[in-house]
């Protein structure tokens, strides 16, 4: 048992060095295991909070707020997380995760107390219970925290299960777990004092209830172990599983959480880099999605995360299951495709909130995705009725539209404006498109040609919009096609990944560069506001348009705005003024753009061929430095790469089971000048590989440049 927690409670290797660098002030978290409905918050000062209790912690001589806020993770990425602090010269050492005991999720809270000294000294530590005062994230003092329970809000579609904090319940002890109303919040470990509260009056926001404070008496370099268990979901405090999970061994818990995220992330591809915030970050992204995939009634949802965005979105769920079908893990689409097909009405529109209209062409493009990258005929067939539906409603309400698009939308969400919204437009041509193919797929050349007239026909109809929207902005293509105002957004995604319009048309280069303008920090705007994943569209873009030395340095600013482990935000961020107002991280379409973008930097189809290394940064392949890609599914065929740099340039090694017919090529990075390599080709720079499998010496000299992660830290403003 001592060495189990031993093991648990170890510091990360990364706790020796420098604390990870975190954009924000108040970064939350999120720890759960998967298939589990709900999930726990970890708040900005290192409390745990479920909705349904709240565990907060205090230690050192005066008691003072345990501050959480610069955290690890295992390894760079699991979803084990570790913060410490220094007092009355002993050292504390918080290590919080979640897993299965007792047939129920449950968090593991362990603090390890250290005296370094060659002197006794006496340690404190107290956890207990409270309640934020019901405040929805963004006001009071015990902000940013979100709302449980919510049996399912009708236009969001927020779903949170659980129990209500009743300020006004009585508290009480049974044994060693805190209780309230009967219910058991927490279990504590011997030793110690226990406090409730008077019964008389409701609780105020912020006052402890149920405390267990511990006076540890240690000897000159000694250390004493403290384990706390938080049920998700309380149960009765007469229940045969609470039992069971004060007995739960801590060390096998962490050991079998650590399994299954493994397990998890195992048939992925695998991107190791030489700077590992980035490959980190990587891995942290997937798992973020997979914690937010929760059971519901008719599939399983993709929530954008567990916190104030648990909720299902037709268009958060189409680019984060392009990105688990890029990172290899199809069987993950499967499931979660079958849950989007709950979101076609009966007229055959494909809707999660209303007025959305982007969801439509959102949902036939994630089935072509699906299909062409892994299901084929089989799956094809399977949503074609579903598809030949939502084909005869686009038909339908372009005979009705005016201008020949989807229809008229007042919904006011991201644009920010009614109007023909471009967004919309762009993402019923990829899905139109989408039909095409799966049609092709399931073996209906008819309905293929059909369904091709009506995407050309649609194409046609978007180009004469966007060419009449654009004489009225300077070139650019506004938010919506028929009205002024509103709020860059859909207008992004006219190049990727709705292939509408190509990376070099000049109304996507005027987008492009217009959105550029905006940025703050080196990452978009919305409004006054740092938006955190609206300019991976510019950089997957820029991408496309083969604007490298963008691309690395929008990689490298994204990453600068991330919380030390590796969480993206949405937006409600005053650019040069740091701090959440209303958004909770890790936000998963934060996650799937990060990992959609490394990916296609790294390993990219082009027109049929296998592009390697689209963008590179110059930290990666400094002489002696070595990334490598494993395993990267693509329309083609895996491919797996190493690139190594050497004084004289690089060493490149690749494998790839690619169809007949289907070219690799290796692009030359924007950073070197001269080049010399077997199958080099200077007029499109790239060295064209030959063979499935081979290594080949390349030659380069290199341009100065300092750009990486570490210059975009330097770059945030400070104070």
């Amino acid at each position: 048992m001592l060495a189990a927690l031993t093991a648990m409670l170890a510091p990360p290797p990364s706790a020796a060095g420098a604390a990870p660098f975190g954009y924000l002030p108040t970064p939350t978290d999120q720890i759960s295991i998967p298939g589990a409905a709900s999930g726990t918050e970890i708040t900005p000062s290192g409390s745990l909070y479920t909705g349904s209790a709240e565990l907060g912690f205090r230690f050192g001589p005066r008691l003072a707020p345990w501050n959480g806020r610069t955290r690890t993770l295992l390894d760079g990425w699991l979803p084990v997380l570790s913060s410490g602090a220094s007092s009355g010269g002993a050292r504390y050492r918080l290590q919080v995760f979640t897993a299965a005991a007792a047939g129920r999720p449950v968090d593991f809270a362990g603090v390890t107390i250290t005296n370094p000294s060659r002197r006794p000294l006496t340690a404190r530590w107290r956890a207990a219970a409270r309640w934020s005062g019901g405040a929805r994230l963004s006001t009071g003092a015990y902000a940013f925290r979100f709302p449980r329970p919510v049996a399912n809000d009708s236009y969001h579609g927020y779903v949170q299960p659980g129990e209500a904090f009743d300020p006004g319940a009585v508290w009480g002890f049974s044994g060693r777990a805190a209780t309230r109303s009967g219910r058991v919040i927490y279990l504590f470990p011997p030793g110690a004092r226990l406090s409730a509260r008077p019964t008389a009056g409701p609780l105020a926001a912020g006052s402890p209830a149920g405390a267990a404070a511990y006076a540890l008496r240690l000897a000159p370099h000694a250390t004493r172990r403290l384990v706390f268990r938080l049920p998700v979901d309380p149960p009765p405090a007469g229940a045969p599983e609470v039992s069971r999970i004060a007995r739960a061994d801590p060390g096998r818990a962490l050991a079998a959480t650590i399994g299954i995220w493994r397990g998890a992330l195992s048939g992925a591809m695998r991107i190791a880099l030489p700077e590992a915030k980035a490959s980190d970050t990587y891995r942290t992204s997937l798992v973020n999605m997979l914690e937010a995939r929760t059971p519901r009634a008719g599939g399983v949802a993709q929530s954008v995360n567990l916190l104030n965005y648990h909720s299902f979105y037709l268009r958060d769920s189409a680019m984060i299951d392009e990105a688990y079908l890029l990172a290899g893990l199809a069987g993950v689409v499967r499931e979660n495709l079958g849950y989007v097909a709950k979101f076609q009405q009966p007229d055959g529109l494909y809707m999660s909130q209303p007025e959305q209209y982007d969801g439509f062409g959102e949902a036939l493009w994630s089935y072509a995705e699906y299909a062409r990258r892994e299901g084929g005929a089989a799956y094809a067939r399977t949503v074609l009725p579903a598809v030949f539906r939502a084909m005869g409603w686009l038909a339908s309400e372009r005979r009705s539209d005016p201008l020949g698009l989807m229809p008229f939308s007042h919904t006011y969400d991201n644009e920010q404006t009614p109007g023909h919204l471009a967004g919309d437009d762009f993402w019923a041509y990829a899905g139109a498109a989408g039909a095409v193919e799966l049609a092709r797929l399931a073996g209906r050349p008819d309905l293929a040609a059909r369904w091709a007239d009506d995407a050309a026909s649609l194409r046609r109809a978007i180009r004469r919009a966007v060419r009449a929207a654009a004489g009225r902005t300077h070139g650019a293509i506004p938010p919506a096609l028929d009205l002024p105002g509103g709020n860059t957004w859909g207008n992004l995604w006219a190049a990727w990944p709705t292939g509408t319009l190509g990376p070099a048309d000049p109304a996507v280069v005027a987008t492009i560069r217009a959105a550029r303008r905006r940025f703050r920090e080196g990452i978009a705007t919305y409004g006054r506001l740092l938006h955190g994943y609206l300019g991976f569209r510019v950089l997957e873009t820029d991408l496309l348009g083969g604007r490298q030395a963008l691309v690395v340095r929008g990689l490298d600013d994204e990453l600068a705005h991330t919380t030390a482990t590796d969480g993206g935000f949405e937006f409600a961020l005053r650019y040069g003024a740091p701090g959440a107002r209303d958004d909770l991280t890790p936000h998963g379409w934060w996650a799937a753009e990060y990992v959609l973008l490394l990916r296609n930097m790294l390993v990219r189809e082009d027109r049929g061929d296998v592009r390697l290394a689209s963008a590179l940064s110059p930290a990666w392949v400094r002489p002696g430095r070595t990334l490598s890609v494993r395993g990267a599914p693509t329309l083609s065929g895996p491919v797996s790469f190493t690139l190594r740099g050497t004084p004289a340039g690089a060493a490149l090694a690749w494998r790839s089971r690619l169809r007949p017919g289907a070219k690799l090529v290796f692009t030359v990075p924007a950073f070197v000048g001269r080049v010399r390599a077997r199958g080099f080709d200077r007029r499109h720079g790239v060295i064209r590989l030959r063979g499935a499998r081979g290594r080949l010496a390349i030659r380069w000299s290199r341009r100065a440049s300092a750009e990486s992660f570490a210059a975009a830290v330097r770059r945030l403003p400070r104070g």
